[in-house]
């Protein structure tokens, strides 16, 4: 993480006489210094307490307001300081001069006992426009409620243009548009921003945001704007067009559920129309929505070469992770989902894993990979919509349902899937696919699915995973998701049929199996690689039975 320079006095950056010698060595050393510290910055503060009219630059004459910090143009190293405790009415304006350099950017935090509150009023709480080097830390931004008096655009932090912009620490609420939102921003970070009681969403990459990197984040109850007709309204964390962007370490939940009525809905975490993206280390759970969607990852709408991994997802209305296919010409392809745990035990009977497309899509879905995933659900395990989706991969799976129909649901044999080291487990005990073939065994070997040279490698039996079935895990459910590789639910048990049984992807495949299951352990641990998201280190830390 980037260093701030914080509180520094203007002493500190003073430039020292050089040691005898020639003039030119001096003037060479007064280079130097200028090129790694910026001169002359300068810490302002902000109280109440205050008076416009002061300096500014001591806390005992500060600023009353911000009127001064949006007037001022601030340079590398300077820092803006508002009294911990007290509240402030917006909007802070920063634009691009207030940009800061690399090591040194402009900062905008508290001072003093807790956090400033920033006031957003009917909108907007904190706008940067154009700025580069710019970090807003250890703060609070409110606005009116979502259904209060709020303008359908208001916003916690906006940031519009520029590039180096961090947000870290802030607590957003009460925006009837977002808490953060990201636009046209490159190498932006939000990091350990508490999000709730927003409208659209709780945190936000609108567009054009390469490099993007939202972590340790909580997106939690960002309910919707029922007065929002034009789209969906109600997701955790929702990134449009971002490349080369991180989520990680989040938790999305309780989001959705007071949209306007439609058939699609906001989901915990998603993205659309991007590319290397990676999703991994997050929670996200209890998503919900009057009509369709509730669920809890979403790859969307010409998304791909992302990465979800290490997540988990648990208790959504919808789906635990969905591909969709809406618009544009770009196929939704090569994506790889591995490592995850996704149960629901809802009455809604949602896939766990739903794929497709609309009716109208140019384009449709082909050439994804899912591996090593936990599938545990009282309804189906995969759904497929749409006929335009092929050449899907489904290797080291464990896919637990009620009933024997719900292993893979609305797929014909024709769309080139491909099944193989998958251990299938219904609790009524039988087996059922494509409602032709009632036996793991007359699948393989009418078809040779789940065969390798010859050899049957998938199994028909129970994984032996702690817990057997869903159910609430013993000391509460996991929402922190720095706890994910520490819960000792969903590890397999010492006599699981699945140690040593998943395949070798890199050898069979050419394919890239990643160097750790979801609770840390190097893969592979013992003889061979296991199936499922657990890789058990050694026989004795096995969980037993």
């Amino acid at each position: 993480m980037r260093k701030f320079l914080t509180g520094r006095d203007s002493r500190d950056f003073a430039i020292r006489p050089a040691a005898a010698g020639p003039p030119l060595a001096a003037l060479a050393t007064v280079i130097a210094l200028l090129a790694v510290s910026p001169v002359f910055a300068e810490t302002y503060y902000v109280s109440p307490s205050g008076n416009d009219s002061n300096p500014g630059t001591s806390p005992t004459a500060p600023w009353a307001t911000v009127r001064n910090v949006n007037s001022r143009s601030f340079k590398a190293g300077d820092v803006v300081r508002m009294e911990g405790g007290r509240t402030f009415l917006g909007p802070i304006e920063l634009g691009s001069g207030d940009s800061g350099a690399a090591g040194s950017p402009v900062l905008v935090t508290s001072y003093g006992n807790g956090r400033a509150t920033v006031d957003g009023g009917r909108l907007h709480a904190i706008t940067v426009k154009d700025a580069s080097f710019l970090t807003i830390a250890n703060l609070n931004v409110v606005g009116l409620g979502i259904k209060t008096g709020q303008e359908p655009g208001g916003t916690g932090i906006r940031v519009q243009g520029g590039s180096f912009i961090t947000v870290e620490q802030v607590e957003a609420s009460g925006f009837r548009w977002a808490g953060v939102e990201i636009d046209n921003s490159s190498d932006a970070r939000v990091i350990r921003v508490y999000a709730h009681d927003n409208g659209y969403a709780g945190i936000r990459g609108k567009a054009n945001t390469p490099r993007l990197y939202v972590g340790h984040c909580r997106a939690i109850h960002n309910p919707g704007d029922p007065n929002y007709l034009k789209d969906i309204s109600g997701s955790g964390i929702e990134l449009y067009h971002a490349s080369y962007a991180t989520i990680e370490y989040c938790e999305a939940g309780f989001n959705g559920g007071d949209q306007s009525p439609r058939g699609n809905g906001p989901v915990g975490i998603w993205i659309a129309f991007s590319h290397h993206v990676t999703i991994q280390n997050c929670i996200s759970h209890d998503n919900t929505n009057p009509t369709g969607d509730g669920g809890g990852i979403d790859l969307d709408a010409g998304c791909y070469e992302n990465v979800v991994q290490y997540n988990y997802c648990y208790n959504n209305k919808g789906y635990g992770v969905q591909l969709w296919q809406w618009g544009g010409k770009v196929w939704l392809e090569k994506n790889v989902i591995r490592y995850n745990v996704l149960v629901n035990s809802r009455d809604d009977k949602a896939h766990t894993i739903w794929i497709g497309h609309n009716a109208n899509a140019a384009t449709g879905i082909r050439d994804n990979v899912f591996y090593n995933n936990l599938i545990v659900n009282e309804g189906p395990a995969i759904g497929i919509s749409g006929t335009n989706v092929s050449n899907l991969r489904f290797f080291n799976n464990i896919l637990v349902t009620t009933e024997a129909t719900g292993f893979l649901t609305g797929a014909t044999e024709s769309q080139g899937f491909k099944f193989a080291g998958n251990c299938y487990w219904s609790l009524d005990g039988k087996f059922d696919i494509y409602g032709k073939y009632s036996s793991l065994e007359s699948w393989a070997n009418t078809t040779g699915q789940e065969m390798v040279d010859g050899r049957l490698v998938g199994l028909f039996a129970d994984p032996k995973y702690e817990p057997l079935k869903y159910e609430p895990l013993k000391d509460g459910p996991i929402t922190d998701p720095a706890g994910l590789s520490r819960m000792n639910a969903f590890r397999l048990r010492e006599h699981s049929p699945c140690i040593d049984r998943g395949l070798d992807l890199r050898k069979l495949y050419q394919m890239d199996p990643g160097t750790h299951d979801l609770f840390g352990n190097p893969i592979p641990a013992g003889a061979a690689f296991d199936i499922g998201p657990h890789e058990p280190r050694l026989q004795t830390s096995r969980v037993t039975d």
